[in-house]
């Protein structure tokens, strides 16, 4: 399919009448132009496989996934968003291969837990790992949430000043990834047991 200038280029919800959304596969489609997200798969969805789509020019996020368990992203080429290319919030258990992602930053935010980032490779972007902070749109601000356990293994990152960022995350890993223009995290920023090892290069990715 191609879909071309909606508000959601098209949406996989999860708290309905009809129940929680469960092995839905999204493949091989064309999202252009999107008002808001190119893929926006919302709570109460599990096992959902978003594979070989080309997302282009969406307004915010190109695939947005919360509280989403056990799903899959995979060989999809995400481009132009105007907030995230892949926005995963509270979602654990997911498993995200051979991505292309473009222009914007990768967020990865609140409950977001033993997800597997594998072989992506970022141009003009990086990975954000970031602590979430208030349930129920910003009513309980004692309420924190932490990504944890997350690990990036293999692919590449070029042309952002850093790679990776973890704000209140906690205990993810990083290894063997190829970084191009970007230094590993800024300087001073307080880990806690998250542990990045790359190898870093300067010439053609």
């Amino acid at each position: 399919n191609h879909l071309l200038g909606n508000l959601h280029g098209l949406e996989i919800a999860g708290l309905t009448n009809a129940g929680l959304a469960n092995g839905h596969r999204v493949e091989g489609n064309r999202i252009e132009a999107s008002a808001q997200d190119g893929i926006h798969v919302g709570t109460g969805a599990a096992g959902i496989l978003l594979a070989g789509n080309r997302i282009r020019s969406s307004g915010q996020e190109g695939i947005y996934l919360q509280w989403c368990e056990h799903c899959t992203v995979r060989d999809n080429v995400v481009e132009g968003s105007g907030t995230s290319p892949l926005y995963v919030k509270h979602s654990s258990d997911g498993r995200y291969l051979d991505n292309v992602f473009a222009d914007s930053i990768v967020q990865v935010r609140g409950e977001s837990s033993r997800n597997l980032f594998a072989r992506n490779v970022l141009h003009r972007s990086s990975f954000a790992f970031e602590a979430y902070v208030g349930r129920g749109y910003g009513r309980d601000m004692d309420w924190i949430a932490r990504p944890r356990e997350n690990e990036v293994v293999g692919g590449a990152i070029a042309a952002r000043r850093y790679c990776f960022r973890f704000n209140g995350a906690e205990d993810n890993r990083v290894r063997d990834v190829l970084a191009i223009e970007c230094r590993a995290t800024p300087p001073g920023e307080e880990p806690a047991g998250n542990i990045v090892a790359m190898r870093v290069a300067t010439g053609d990715l």
